[in-house]
This record gives structure tokens, C-alpha cells and sequence, in this order.
């Protein structure tokens, strides 16, 4: 309870300092007037509902930190996925933003799947041919199969 609202009606009632006292800790006094003991006990009700109301705020003002920072680590991982898409995209000559799946596209309107575009054969190499010599496979053209590029 505000301890200056304490103060003041118990100035106006003329109560004493013990029942003052017992008013800031929350315990209204009983007193004759029936209106006095309501309204004292609205007050106290008051009040804590109030600190009621601030913890859960500081609760929810917890949670929604958390959220931010999910939602923030949440942002910085599709960025990343995005660009890893489009990179192989571009390795497979693709679309980089739906590889073709996607016929409202506004990059290729569904029309860029592998293959659609010149694929980046460096960037092709570097991605498969390291996959393909694990299984002991090579990457072969209408000429034969070709040697590993040499790295510049």
C-alpha cells in the first residue's frame, strides 16, 4: 500500500502510529466505521494485485527477451540457409531462390531448375568432386573422363 495514502488516512481518521504501522504492512485495523475497514480493505486488495501485476510484467518482459533472441538467432540461420541455396543453385545452374519448385517465383517463374541456366563448373567441381572421389567415382564429359582441375 502507498505509505503516503497510509499516512494521510490516518491522519484523517486520527489514528494511532501502531495502526499505522499495521496499515503500510498490509493489515487494516478494525475499526466503528464499517466504510473505513471496506475501504481500507480495497486498498490492500489494491496493492496486491498491483505487485501481483509488476511480476508478472517483469515475467512476460523475461519471456518476450527470450523471444527476441530466439527469433534473432532464428533470422541469422535462414540468412545463412538462404545463402547456401543459392549457391548450389547457382553451382547447378538453377535458380538461387527456388531451384524451379516454385512457379510464382519472381526470378524464374518456376522455370529454373537445374540445369536451366550455365551452371558455375568451378563451383560445381568444388561441391561434387570431393563427394564422387569418396566413392571413388570421377566426374566424366562426352570426351571422357575428365581429370580434377588444378587449383589457381
Amino acid at each position: 500500500m502507498n505509505p503516503l495514502m497510509v499516512q494521510m488516512f490516518a491522519e484523517k481518521m486520527g489514528m494511532t502510529q501502531e495502526q499505522v504501522t499495521a496499515m503500510a504492512n498490509g493489515d487494516a485495523p478494525t475499526r466503528a466505521d464499517p466504510r473505513m475497514n471496506t475501504m481500507m480493505q480495497l486498498m490492500a486488495d489494491r496493492t496486491k494485485a498491483s505487485e501481483a501485476e509488476a511480476s508478472e510484467v517483469a515475467e512476460l518482459a523475461g519471456q518476450l527477451d527470450q523471444a527476441e533472441r530466439r527469433i534473432n538467432l532464428l533470422a541469422a540461420k535462414l540468412k545463412a540457409a538462404r545463402g547456401a541455396i543459392a549457391h548450389i543453385g547457382e553451382s547447378l545452374g538453377a535458380c538461387s531462390q527456388c531451384w524451379g519448385t516454385d512457379s510464382n517465383c519472381r526470378h524464374c517463374a518456376g522455370r529454373g531448375k537445374p540445369g536451366a541456366y550455365t551452371p558455375d563448373e568451378d563451383q560445381l567441381r568444388s561441391m561434387v568432386e570431393p563427394a564422387l572421389a569418396r566413392l571413388g567415382l570421377a566426374i566424366a564429359s562426352a570426351e571422357g573422363i575428365s581429370a580434377p582441375k588444378p587449383k589457381s
